[in-house]
């Protein structure tokens, strides 16, 4: 036999044409099986190379999987294909895609019973991502022929998410499994696994647990043992989870489960069974130590006869080795051509039934160079009990003894010094729980200021039931970062006149909040008092004058200012002149909405010499609507992708919602938002004020 291998990319029709007739796979058919590892998720792309594949060779098996990573001759590929070809002298293959059918168990029955004929040596067989119990599936497939080896693993994903696609040469299904069987008397199969993760810390059990869920561990709940020991930063991340999996000690063996997810009962959920009554450990990975061991077992398979080899790596393992996950592999690319790929769960043949690993290095090498005599054999790193081993455990625990007595005449010593030290730590500790005691007051003084100056600031804002009594169909969303904000919102009535504007000053919290004091004094003196109605006039006054209480243009004075939107809003014409310092506004009319952009100029910093601010007039009409806003809804970075909400989506949101009261949309506003917001900080005071004609 031989293994072919070769990377493809969509577009490279032509070049696989060429390779496929240039070793001349077609003429093979049934003695060859081609094996797709797709670290790209995209069903469009593997239909279209199955389809070619298909019409290269019609009359061959072939099984695919997405992943999380594609392994060519050692080395490790990403958002490529890599294509696997295995040519036999003596064997033949056949393959079968199966979508889930609510029995995982009777899936893997199924798969076997269609597979397996009298002279099968293995089957090859993947399953989806996270649907297919890999567990009750295995157990179904062994259960069927137990003299077959089992190899294989859980479909992936390029980005780690939890969907994959499997397919055959009949189809691509998301939910399911693919396998092939490998049929012939001469092949032989030689299979071998390695974790090297370092069992840590006290042995314990699980002593409630079902299918892949733990409850309890010594009768404490999951997550608490797992805080307890690893800390709330590793349980609550996915990637740091996996450099710290479980071991499982059953049967003999030593099997790692990565957990998936913390739950909020107290449970956590693992990519494979936890059976109560397993005993467990937590364990750590050593970059050096798995690189170590590994040239070990790449040596005794180099002394075999082998045609080609599979290579099956937990995608957990990849993200824990980073850069350094190569090291693992290209070794075996020395010993006979490879492929294979990082899978969500590898599937191990130990001889006396199929195990789902995680976290774990597996191989499977072929070869047709022997007889019928001895057709599979497995090297495997299972701990194994013999007089040389048991020689060399009483060497450790005699080393372990000495080295305990060290350290407790060590310990004993260092007892002495510590009771001398207890003294002044209790009197350090009374000292430091003292000044905890006072910054305490003083924090709460100080936030029972800011609860007060909130008072203050939310008593010159206007109130909305008197804006309504002009305003009818009114939106109003605020939401200050801190206590108290720097922004506001203002209006005034004057016959026939409505003014209304939205600021946004320099800062938030403290700072800001004096600034808007500054803001609402100049506007009511400007409006009220000096009965200016035209909003470039009253923005040019507001500048000069923020200029010259602020002290600007003094040397070393400072450049805070605000950013408004401002409408003066004539009920007899029916018409709105706009002006707008740094802040657009958005007019909507029919359900369309219009950007009407502000001067790109602030109120304050006396660095720009003359200031204009431009005003936009426009007739109205009843059902049209205007949107007044500061910049913190639109730049609040949040979401799936951990991004701005963007003035994009506000416009489409409002657009969308065009046909409702402007009371709902307030709703929608605040309901939008917190969506967004949920599981990041809020950046910036909000201001949103919607009006309808």
């Amino acid at each position: 036999m031989k293994l072919l291998n070769t990377l493809y990319n969509a577009g490279e029709e032509a070049q696989l044409s060429a390779f496929i007739k240039e070793h001349q796979i077609a003429d093979y058919k049934d003695r060859a099986l081609v094996k797709v590892f797709a670290a790209v998720y995209d069903r469009e792309y593997l239909e279209r190379l199955l389809n070619l594949l298909n019409e290269l060779l019609p009359h061959t098996p072939k099984i695919g999987i997405t992943c999380f990573g594609a392994i060519m001759d050692g080395r490790v590929y990403e958002d490529q294909s890599v294509l696997s070809f295995c040519l036999f002298d003596n064997t033949t293959a056949k393959s079968l895609v199966l979508p889930k059918n609510g029995d995982d168990f009777q899936l893997g029955v199924e798969m076997a019973n269609r597979l397996t004929t009298p002279t099968t040596q293995a089957i090859v067989t993947f399953s989806d991502a996270l649907q297919v119990n890999k567990v009750a599936y295995l157990q179904g497939l062994s259960s069927v022929k137990k003299d077959v080896t089992l190899i294989g693993g859980g479909a992936a994903h390029p980005r780690f998410e939890f969907v994959s696609l499997i397919f055959n040469e009949n189809g691509i299904v998301d939910e399911g499994a693919v396998g092939a069987s490998l049929n012939g008397d001469k092949l032989r199969v030689i299979t071998g696994y390695e974790l090297n993760w370092t069992p840590i810390g006290r042995m314990m059990k699980a002593t409630k647990a079902t299918g892949n869920r733990l409850y309890e561990l010594d009768e404490q709940p999951a997550v608490s043992v797992f805080n307890h020991y690893l800390g709330e930063n590793i349980v609550n991340s996915f990637a740091t989870r996996s450099i710290f999996p479980i071991i499982l000690h059953r049967n003999g063996i030593q099997i790692a489960r990565v957990a998936i997810e913390p739950l909020s009962d107290g449970s956590i959920t693992f990519q494979g069974d936890v059976n109560e009554g397993d005993y467990i450990q937590f364990s750590y990975g050593h970059l050096e130590s798995i690189l170590g061991k590994n040239d070990q077992l790449v040596h005794t398979l180099g002394n075999e006869e082998v045609e080609g080899l599979f290579l099956y790596s937990c995608a957990a393992r990849k993200v824990f080795m980073g850069d350094a996950t190569q090291l693992e592999s290209l070794p075996y690319g020395k010993v006979a051509p490879t492929s294979g790929y990082f899978t969500y769960g590898e599937f191990y043949d130990v001889g006396r039934n199929v195990e789902l690993l995680n976290t774990t290095f597996t191989y499977v090498a072929f070869s047709e160079k022997v007889d019928g005599k001895a057709l599979k054999t497995n090297y495997t790193q299972l701990p194994t009990v013999n007089e040389t081993s048991a020689e060399n455990t009483k060497v450790v625990l005699t080393a372990l003894t000495h080295l305990t007595k060290t350290f407790t005449d060590e310990l004993n010593a260092k007892n002495a010094e510590i009771s001398n030290a207890y003294e002044e730590v209790v009197t350090l500790l009374e000292q430091v729980n003292a000044q905890k005691a006072h910054i305490e007051r003083q924090n709460e003084d100080i936030l029972d200021s800011i609860r007060y100056a909130k008072r203050i600031q939310t008593a010159f804002l206007p109130d909305t039931d008197y804006i309504r009594q002009r305003i009818t169909n009114l939106c109003l969303f605020y939401r200050p970062r801190d206590i108290v904000s720097g922004d506001f919102y203002w209006y005034a009535y004057h016959e026939p006149y409505s003014i209304f504007a939205v600021v946004d000053c320099t800062g938030h919290g403290v700072p800001g909040a004096f600034m808007t004091m500054v803001g609402n004094s100049l506007l009511n003196r400007l409006v009220n008092e000096m009965d200016l109605r035209d909003p470039g006039k009253i923005l040019e006054e507001m500048d000069k004058r923020v200029i010259d209480t602020l002290k600007q243009q003094a040397v070393g004075g400072s450049k805070d200012g605000m950013d408004v939107s401002l409408i003066v809003w004539d009920h007899a014409k029916q018409e709105m002149h706009y002006s707008g310092a740094n802040r657009p506004m958005y007019f909507m009319r029919n359900g369309t909405i219009t950007e009407i952009k502000g001067t790109k100029l602030p109120i304050g910093d006396p660095s720009y010499t003359e200031k204009h601010f431009e005003v936009e007039q426009m007739p109205l009409y009843k059902g049209d609507r205007i949107y007044l806003f500061s910049d913190g809804y639109v730049d609040q970075m949040g979401g799936p992708e951990k991004r701005k909400l963007t003035p994009k989506r506000l416009k489409e949101s409002l657009e969308s919602w065009h046909n409702l009261p402007m009371k709902d949309q307030e709703a929608l506003l605040e309901a939008q938002f917190l969506a967004w917001l949920k599981g990041h900080e809020q950046l910036d005071d909000v201001c949103v004020v919607g009006i309808e004609v």
